[in-house]
């Protein structure tokens, strides 16, 4: 991925998404009173990115999400997701490395070269 992929663009990704989930923390703070709930907030936000930037990284997920398809509890999931930033990076990080990097496609059952 690293010698296919634009360095430059995964760059500004990066960027974006921390400057969004630090703006976030920002309307948290000045939304929460006590120090204590807020940092715990925070905690869970960053713990809530993690979980779901593993769960979206592999790509079968995200490509359920938006089969065409899918029923009413999957896209009341995705709406959900949607509105969290962490959400969108991984997309956006699972669509560049399906892109630029060799993997193992599940639904064609074959391994795809990268570009």
């Amino acid at each position: 991925m690293w010698s296919k992929g634009i360095i430059a663009f995964d760059f500004y990704i990066l960027t974006t998404n921390g400057l969004i989930l630090g703006l976030l923390a920002l309307c948290v703070t000045a939304a929460v009173s006590e120090r204590g709930l807020g940092m715990s907030l925070l905690y869970g936000f960053l713990l809530f990115s993690v979980v779901v930037q593993w769960l979206f990284s592999g790509g079968l997920l995200i490509n359920m999400l938006y089969f065409t398809n899918a029923s009413l509890t999957i896209k009341l999931l995705k709406y959900f997701f949607n509105c969290y930033p962490a959400f969108h990076f991984s997309k956006l990080f699972t669509d560049i490395s399906r892109k630029a990097d060799s993997h193992i496609d599940t639904f064609e059952n074959r391994f795809v070269e990268g570009t």
